[in-house]
């Protein structure tokens, strides 16, 4: 058995759970096993899901205030379960994960880079970053990143492999079934024109920008939004002083959100910033046309139902045109993502070899 403690700072909802998710309840686990190690305090939402996988679940102090305390616990571990793998998906703090799992022996030490940009220019922080990477780079011995701006971005000039970030293809076809019982949840007609959006609501996410969007569009538009989040307030604030309250719809978390694809006509990503959103697979494996800001990896681009936009005040135009043109003539929802690297069936067998290339 090739035992794998896989680190993230909380397993709350996020793109990076999502990843996790896919990957531990694809993995074959006659061969590999997977703990999950996390920060004190995170967030637990998906500890359930994770522990009915067979994962057990570890805390830890954050290893940038604490780190002896942090490779305490680690070492304890490792005396117990023998880790061949120490896989960290913590950003920066990484650099003193692969430390410790260094002084500890674990031979294959993985830093997974799911961040494209970050918004933080202090002087203190960027020496940090610095601090970091000079650490990455020298105690670890695998740089994977989601996509190459999320490689460039963490790992600079050091080579890294590109490990696309995957999901179950077959749960997101379309389905008539379901778009009729979700616009019904909604009280939406089929003469409206839905416009969705799924994440987290957040300032990177820019949902405020499709508000203005939607403003210059005409009132049988509606926009879905799925997901919550710390900007959700400041949302509202906008949907009311545009007057924008029987057109938008903020679902909150939900557990089905792989139905409400069908319910959309068109789907939107104007974020200021991405890795790999799996929200944009989703999408595509649901067969609905895709509209990207150019800030997102043009390798989410499956088909010609995909378009990347620039998000600036006077491009609005630009997004109001090709949704028009997109919701008001129909096209076919044949699932683009069955097949492909994104399809976690056979993503799943990179992973699996990278976890059994044990290192000298």
């Amino acid at each position: 058995m090739i035992n794998i403690l896989l680190a993230h700072s909380s397993l709350g909802n996020g793109g990076i759970t999502n990843v996790l998710k896919e990957l531990i309840k694809e993995i074959d686990k006659d061969i590999f096993h997977i703990d999950l190690l996390m920060y004190k305090g995170g967030d637990k939402t998906y500890q359930d899901y994770f522990e009915s996988l067979g994962c057990q679940i570890y805390e830890v102090e954050n290893p940038k205030d604490h780190y002896e305390r942090c490779k305490e616990v680690i070492k304890k571990l490792n005396d117990e379960k023998k880790y061949t793998v120490l896989h960290s998906c913590n950003y920066l703090n990484s650099g003193y994960l692969m430390q410790i799992a260094y002084e500890l022996n674990i031979p294959i030490r993985i830093v997974h880079s799911h961040a494209s940009q970050d918004f933080h220019n202090s002087l203190k922080y960027r020496l940090y970053k610095k601090y970091m990477q000079y650490k990455i780079n020298r105690y670890t011995t695998d740089f994977i990143a989601c996509s190459d701006k999320a490689g460039q971005f963490l790992f600079g000039n050091h080579p890294f492999v590109v490990m696309e970030n995957a999901i179950n293809p077959m749960n997101l076809n379309y389905s008539q079934e379901k778009r009729t019982m979700i616009r019904e949840q909604y009280h939406l007609s089929e003469k409206d024109l839905v416009i969705g959006m799924v994440g987290m609501i957040t300032t990177i996410k820019n949902q405020v920008y499709m508000l203005d969007v939607l403003n210059q569009l005409d009132e049988n538009y509606k926009l879905l939004i799925v997901g919550d989040g710390q900007k959700r307030e400041e949302v509202e604030e906008k949907i009311q002083r545009l007057g924008l309250s029987s057109r938008v719809m903020i679902t909150g978390w939900v557990n089905n959100v792989a139905d409400y694809y069908s319910a959309f006509d068109v789907f939107v990503m104007p974020s200021l910033s991405e890795g790999f959103p799996l929200s944009g697979l989703e999408a595509q494996a649901n067969g609905l046309y895709t509209i990207f800001s150019n800030s997102v990896t043009t390798s989410l681009k499956l088909s010609d139902k995909v378009s990347f936009l620039p998000i600036q005040q006077e491009d609005i135009s630009s997004w109001i045109n090709l949704i028009k043109k997109e919701t008001e003539n129909p096209y076919d929802r044949k699932n683009r993502v069955i097949g492909t690297d994104y399809d976690i069936h056979e993503n799943i067998k990179k992973w699996e070899r990278l976890y059994q290339s044990r290192k000298s």
